[in-house]
């Protein structure tokens, strides 16, 4: 499961053993949407304005950027559960 956040930092977690698997590097921007493949080995990201602020937040610049990570085992497999 991924956490995307309008601080541009995406978190993966293991929601049955409530873990967090990975977490990111901040991007420049919100992370306005996510998405993994069908076998997990791909995870795709929006970076983009969130209209937060409405039409006067958007500024001219503003990085619009589609980004895909290669998922490792180790990022996405799940974990024992805690006791």
């Amino acid at each position: 499961m991924s956490a995307p956040g309008a601080d541009g930092v995406v978190h993966f977690w293991d929601k049955d053993a409530r873990t967090r698997l990975k977490t990111f590097d901040a991007a420049p921007a919100p992370i306005v949407s996510t998405a993994f493949n069908r076998s997990g080995s791909i995870f795709a990201y929006a970076v983009s304005y969130d209209w937060f602020k409405g039409h006067s937040g958007m500024v001219a610049g503003h990085p619009n950027k589609l980004m895909l990570h290669a998922c490792r085992d180790d990022e996405v497999s799940k974990r024992p559960p805690r006791k």
